[in-house]
């Protein structure tokens, strides 16, 4: 993990994530960091410090079943807060946060969190308004559409840059299925004229 503490930088993050619109001044203990794929982010063998604002890349985010086997949760990207559970809730079990690809986050410490929530409202509200936009996200896939290949179609459409995929293991993750099955599926979405290949791993919707 590499730590940034260049204000330029910060305060191009602030712009980014839009916390600009709510916080003026930016506290010294606000600072970026970039982990490199493999890496965790957050470890329920850690005690998270810091509420975090993904600013570039992909992370997977993972539980622990009954066994102690890790199942994929999520694929995060850029946009999503992660980290609000362990502010929010005391000893809150922590699930594990992987880098995917090169990440890049804003880290907001949570002794700062709580004192903005106590004084500053318009903070509050965009906490609430972040934390509802991921949720509705997750809840869009798991409960608007039944079948695997609905929840494909309904990622597509909806949650795909430009309607296409540029990662299978994106879209398994997303949609909490396994990589394989995304494959099949994608195949016979294929030969059934809903989507066309575009490049190895790639797929858009058909015009």
């Amino acid at each position: 993990m590499r730590r940034i503490f260049d204000q330029r930088r910060i305060k191009e993050a602030f712009q980014k994530t839009g916390l600009d619109t709510c916080i003026d001044n930016i506290d010294s203990g606000i600072m970026i960091c970039e982990y490199n794929p493999g890496e965790l982010v957050i470890s329920p063998l850690q005690q998270s410090k810091d509420l975090l604002f993904l600013l570039e890349g992909e992370a997977s985010v993972y539980v622990l079943d009954e066994e102690g086997s890790m199942l994929v949760a999520a694929r995060e990207t850029a946009g999503v807060m992660i980290g609000d559970p362990e502010l929010f809730l005391k000893n809150y079990q922590s699930v594990y946060v992987e880098a995917k690809t090169k990440l890049r986050v804003l880290k907001f410490p949570y002794e700062l969190c709580l004192s903005q929530i106590r004084t500053n409202e318009t903070f509050t509200h965009f906490l609430i308004r972040q934390i509802l936009i991921r949720e509705n996200r997750k809840r869009q896939i798991d409960h608007t559409v039944k079948s695997n290949k609905e929840k494909i179609l309904f990622f597509i459409q909806n949650m795909c840059q430009n309607q296409c995929i540029t990662s299978i293991s994106k879209v398994a993750d997303s949609i909490h299925c396994s990589y394989r099955q995304v494959q099949r599926l994608i195949r016979e979405m294929v030969d059934e004229g809903i989507l066309v290949r575009t490049g190895k791993g790639k797929y858009s919707l058909t015009k």
